[in-house]
């Protein structure tokens, strides 16, 4: 239709005004706004522990998560373990995520638990972190727990490489930064040590030298470490809330607050944020975290005596911004997400 009019400069001018201000209408924050819940599991209705990024092969984003099993009649606390990592997939920035199935972890025969993906990429390699335990327990949580390391050029096609030594059998929760020094560092769980946040020391992402307790928060899960405005952050699962820690070196951490406590108003976000990832975007950032919308979790739950509606879960998502050199992050504030592709 604008062809038509450019024997006429003027009538010209006002069409590409009109156009503009359609597609500035068409990419307002409104069609932009998520919803919430962001993402269901459609098999067993309770995603858990969320890892975002790009996916660099298929040019889209993925998510990957604990694919817990919160509507299967299983006894006790089976339907926390013989978890896969499920995976979830957007081609819209975020928006929209189509369920794609589970992760091929090959690393021994029977039907075994993973927990708690954290993605690393470098090098045209996919470096996957990811908790494992041995079987299907279903009395206690105190079996051997480890932290498995597969890479590949494809999230699809990864490989068993071996078990990090982070000399004790009870490590979960992985999350791996590289530093200024090119070297790198890990975060995890120590569950031998009052369930608190250690760290480690590595330059080939393969041999770890575990370097203590990370912050002095006691009783918590799910340590996150991401760079944005020119700060590291930290962010941890002491149940009660997102903890939220600053940086200026990614070894002597400030505590900043709690975000994700109490509950939200939208839909199936009626609980407290848990175990969440961060993805960085300019001047914003955005959460990624689940909720159990009809149950609060805490160390002292009675896992194995819940039902499917405290079981179940849904990912949703919040924007993180600075203010006064504070991190605000309002639930319920409706925004705009667009999450930009990587580059290499």
């Amino acid at each position: 239709m604008i062809d038509s009019y450019t024997t006429r400069r003027s009538l010209l001018t006002g069409s590409l005004l009109l156009v503009s201000l359609v597609t500035l209408f068409a990419q307002s924050p409104s069609d932009k706004t998520p919803s919430a819940p962001l993402f269901k599991d459609p098999v067993f209705d309770a995603p858990a522990d969320p890892t975002v990024f790009w996916n660099y092969e298929e040019q889209n984003w993925w998510m990957i998560y604990t694919q817990r099993r919160a509507n299967v009649r299983v006894s006790d606390l089976a339907w926390v373990h013989g978890t896969a990592i499920g995976v979830a997939s957007s081609t819209d920035g975020g928006l929209n995520w189509t369920y794609r199935g589970t992760l091929n972890l090959d690393y021994e025969p029977g039907h075994n638990t993973y927990w708690a993906p954290d993605m690393y990429y470098e090098d045209s390699t996919y470096h996957l972190f990811v908790s494992f335990v041995q079987g299907i327990p279903t009395k206690h949580y105190d079996d051997k727990h480890d932290i498995l390391l597969f890479t590949g050029a494809s999230m699809w096609d990864l490989s068993f490489q071996q078990e990090i030594d982070l000399q004790s059998d009870r490590v979960i929760d992985p999350s791996v930064v590289r530093l200024a020094d090119n070297t790198y560092r890990m975060w995890f769980k120590h569950e031998n040590a009052g369930y608190t946040t250690h760290y480690a020391d590595s330059e080939d992402l393969l041999n770890w030298v575990p370097k203590g307790q990370a912050v002095d928060t006691t009783q918590c899960e799910g340590a996150n470490v991401f760079q944005w405005r020119d700060s590291y952050w930290m962010i941890t699962d002491p149940w009660y809330g997102i903890e939220l820690y600053r940086s200026n070196d990614a070894k002597n951490w400030e505590k900043q607050g709690v975000i994700l406590g109490g509950v939200g108003q939208r839909k199936d976000d009626t609980a407290q944020g848990h175990h969440a990832d961060v993805v960085p975007a300019g001047e914003y950032a955005y959460i990624f975290y689940h909720c159990n919308p009809e149950g609060s979790f805490g160390p002292n739950t009675s896992w194995d005596k819940i039902g499917y509606r405290q079981r179940r879960s849904v990912i949703q998502v919040a924007r993180l911004r600075l203010e006064n050199n504070k991190v605000i992050c309002d639930r319920d504030e409706p925004f705009p997400l667009l999450l930009n592709p990587a580059v290499n």
